[in-house]
């Protein structure tokens, strides 16, 4: 099967380089290419083209570094981004990440298009779902689509994309469900039907929203990439959805999206489709394995991307 491009993810390579975490969890999970965010926050400390360098030397996964804005000390941005645009051209994502809660949201919203980039929101609840959905003047990518209802209101954005997560599909268990920390929460029940007859027709892209492990980090997030491909084939064998059309939400779709089709080669995996797991802790506490108890479908056995290779 063509390899997985894992469009949302954030890892902590700016402050720990890259660990084993982030080589061995893809992998895993059937993942070639992951979109990682850095926080302008550290960024703005660093030499951009230099970061940007280093992540086109990875493999297996290939890292693809994505600008991101926390919502916090946002001052500033906006100038930093007119100076330092063109540095991201040769190997970033065409794109950043924002948080409506920013104070300087609008401001940093047209700076993000000034630069020819597309805003790629996260959208704090529903009042600001409707704000930063009448937004006008460039690209919208809307993150975490998790009913019918929130995918109705981001597509009244013209020509704006959408993206869902896997465990906002699967059928979670429940207690479990309830208990995840992690931001938007799992709604599960009728808005995950909702969100499944939408599915195929609404949702241009579904990514992981992966947030790999700190030691001592008691912030929301999930560790989840380990899973990816498992949890899709789950997905389409459970509900009888085309394989065809999931693979395309998680590979042409995020290249398009992001602009990255240039930066991404050609990648296949090899999957053992029969093999079933009981997914326990192994990714640590429960509260970042959104799949704990459950038994998903499939396995990945070797994987290759632009002349290399690895058997798992």
């Amino acid at each position: 099967m063509p390899g997985i491009y894992d469009g949302d993810a954030h890892i902590p390579l700016l402050s720990m380089g890259l660990r084993h975490q982030e080589v061995h969890s893809p992998r895993a999970g059937g993942i070639t290419h992951v979109n990682t965010a850095l926080q302008w926050q550290q960024l703005k400390d660093f030499n951009v083209t230099v970061v940007g360098e280093f992540c086109a030397s990875t493999s297996l996964p290939r890292y693809i570094p994505t600008l991101s804005v926390e919502p916090e000390n946002t001052d500033g941005f906006a100038a930093w981004l007119d100076e330092h645009a063109d540095e991201l051209h040769p190997h970033w994502a065409r794109v950043c990440k924002l948080y409506s809660p920013d104070p300087n949201f609008e401001a940093n919203v047209n700076a993000v298009w000034r630069a020819g980039l597309t805003a790629v929101i996260y959208s704090w609840d529903d009042d600001d779902l409707d704000r930063v959905a009448a937004l006008r003047g460039g690209p919208i990518h809307h993150r975490h689509a998790r009913s019918k209802a929130t995918t109705e209101i981001m597509r009244s954005t013209p020509n704006a994309t959408i993206q869902t997560s896997p465990h906002y599909l699967v059928e979670l268990v429940e207690k479990h469900a309830k208990n995840l920390h992690v931001l938007p929460p799992v709604p599960g029940g009728g808005d995950r039907t909702s969100l499944l007859s939408v599915l195929e027709s609404e949702i241009d892209m579904i990514a992981t929203d992966d947030n790999a492990p700190v030691h001592g980090n008691t912030g929301p997030g999930l560790s989840s990439q380990r899973y990816m491909l498992s949890a899709l084939l789950t997905v389409a064998e459970h509900e009888g959805l085309s394989l065809q059309t999931l693979w395309n939400k998680v590979t042409s779709a995020p290249a398009e999206i992001f602009g990255t089709r240039d930066l991404v080669g050609d990648s296949l995996i090899v999957v053992d489709p029969k093999h079933r797991k009981q997914v326990g802790s192994e990714t640590g506490e429960a509260i970042r394995n959104p799949y704990a108890g459950l038994v998903l479908s499939g396995a990945v056995v070797a994987m290759t991307c632009d002349g290399q290779g690895v058997v798992l």
